[in-house]
């Protein structure tokens, strides 16, 4: 696709009622300027109208066929096929176009020319940064456990790693000091971008088992106002976390447009971030999302699921169906024993069984927060294969068959685990994002979800920071108009400005 480059901008044109979308190379800079190409234009004639929406409807229906140029203009949100998601922004132009003086942007404007980003190599995961991320993944652990008690719950690290680790690529300062030492055990950011890559890019799929990161960063673009973000930031994120940018208005179609981004890259997982009826804080200037998928079928499928007995944590028992399997790595630790169940393609799964000298089942909360990660880390980095015991020994593990999803604001569990100055107003410590406003970060939310079977494993997360800017800095002015008492309404005809119809309410019928 032959597109525009522009210095980290992207325009809307308006000319005689069509659209015509140039996009920006983001942060890559110096590239020769290269034809437009027009994105909703489908018949390829130079204009976005009516015709173009018919042909995508009777292409998504099936009647109709896209090839070329046709097919990679259709495709609006570069999701690699034109779907419904296409046909309801181009319906959605074509509703509002040529009813406005100026132009506002319907939805998110991605940046880049780029339709699959991949971070670059970076540098091989290293001991010093496998002991930070399990120091990192138990302290995140240990801290939801407090805030979720008895509770089932689950966390994706790598996730909450890479969301938070771009964030940090804008901090100065004491933030920054707080979020290195928290992220990567006092790393500097720049040598835990390349961690992060490097790791990235290790993370082979196949046909039998697929793991994905995805990355990307929403900054306001609205009205008159545009955050200026810097290019070393955009840059930075673009290098090493192969993140996608999009200029969006922080409305209704903002939104859909984050879901749609999260929908996609989680396969369905985890169908929304935000609820649909979501309004965004005012003062809300970027935000940054990551998502994580994982699918993997068993090396070693299992044969069935048999309903057995499961103590819950209260000390009450359900019925509930188990997966049995004869394994041969064994874990066993301070305090806890365990095993490691293979994924075709290169990952396992860990079980970790507590010990419960007292017979209870209330353990669980205290076990996690006396783990020590360096133990854990060794411990399942190192198991023992019972086929090398002198006497035959058999390794029988049984587990439930389990869906759920989960989700948690992490604000509290990152100020607890050392970074608490990222959320307080008045640092203004993010100028390596912009210098337009002093910001902070409003919140840090995480979704999960797993579905644990026979055949094997699906899972996704998706972490977003939202970075807000000082309300009193932004002056944003605000006017009320409540009409909870008698008023006076019109229905009137846009060409003329007269009513069809006008009344008055002085009570609720």
């Amino acid at each position: 696709m032959k597109l525009s480059a522009l210095k980290r901008s992207l325009c809307l044109l308006i000319s005689t009622g069509c659209l015509a979308l140039t996009l920006g190379a983001g942060w890559y800079d110096d590239k020769p300027e290269e034809n437009v190409n027009i994105l909703g234009d489908v018949n390829c004639d130079g204009a976005v109208d009516s015709f173009d929406l018919l042909l995508l409807r009777q292409h998504i229906s099936g009647s109709t066929g896209l090839t070329g140029d046709s097919l990679l203009n259709a495709d609006i949100d570069y999701s690699g096929e034109p779907d419904e998601y296409d046909l309801k922004t181009l319906s959605d132009y074509l509703l509002s176009a040529g009813k406005m003086d100026t132009y506002t942007p319907v939805g998110s404007m991605r940046l880049g020319d780029s339709l699959i980003v991949k971070p670059e190599s970076g540098s091989v995961p290293d001991t010093d940064f496998r002991q930070s991320q399990m120091k990192f993944s138990i302290g995140l652990l240990k801290q939801t456990a407090v805030e979720t008690p008895q509770e089932n719950l689950l966390i994706s690290p790598v996730s909450v790693t890479s969301a938070l680790a771009m964030t940090a690529n804008g901090a100065t300062g004491e933030v920054l000091s707080e979020m290195e030492s928290v992220l990567g055990n006092g790393m500097p950011v720049s040598r835990l971008n390349e961690y992060i890559a490097g790791w990235e890019n290790i993370l082979e799929s196949d046909e039998y088992c697929t793991a994905e990161l995805a990355n990307s960063v929403w900054f306001r673009q609205s009205g008159g106002f545009t955050l200026n973000v810097k290019d070393d930031f955009l840059s930075a994120l673009g290098k090493y976390y192969g993140a996608e940018a999009f200029g969006t208005p922080y409305d209704s179609t903002t939104v859909s447009d984050i879901n749609h981004w999260v929908s996609k890259n989680t396969r369905g997982v985890i169908p929304e971030l935000y609820k649909p009826d979501h309004v965004f804080d005012p003062y809300l200037m970027m935000t940054l999302v990551n998502t994580t998928y994982f699918n993997g079928t068993w090396e070693e499928q299992y044969g069935g699921a048999w309903q057995r007995s499961f103590t819950q944590a209260d000390g009450s028992t359900v019925k509930t169906d188990m997966l049995s399997s004869d394994e041969y790595l064994y874990i066993e630790g301070d305090g806890y024993k365990g095993f490691r169940k293979g994924y075709n393609g290169g990952f396992s799964f860990v079980g970790i069984l507590p010990d419960s000298p007292d017979g209870s089942t209330s353990y669980l909360d205290d076990f996690i927060s006396g783990l020590d990660p360096d133990e854990l880390l060794a411990s399942i980095s190192s198991p023992t294969n019972v086929h090398s015991y002198e006497k035959p020994t058999e390794l029988v593990t049984s587990m439930p068959k389990l869906k759920f999803d989960y989700d948690i604001k992490l604000n509290n569990a990152l100020k607890a685990m050392g970074m608490p100055s990222a959320f307080e107003p008045g640092r203004n410590c993010f100028t390596g994002i912009s210098e337009d406003l002093p910001m902070y970060i409003d919140y840090v939310i995480h979704k999960t979800a797993i579905e644990i079977t026979e055949s094997g494993t699906t899972a996704a997360a998706v972490t977003a920071v939202g970075v807000n800017a000082e309300s009193a800095i932004l002056d944003l002015q605000r006017i009320y108009v409540t009409l909870d008492r008698p008023y006076i309404f019109m229905i009137v005809d846009d060409t003329t400005d007269l009513p069809l119809f006008i009344g008055a309410v002085n009570q609720i019928p």
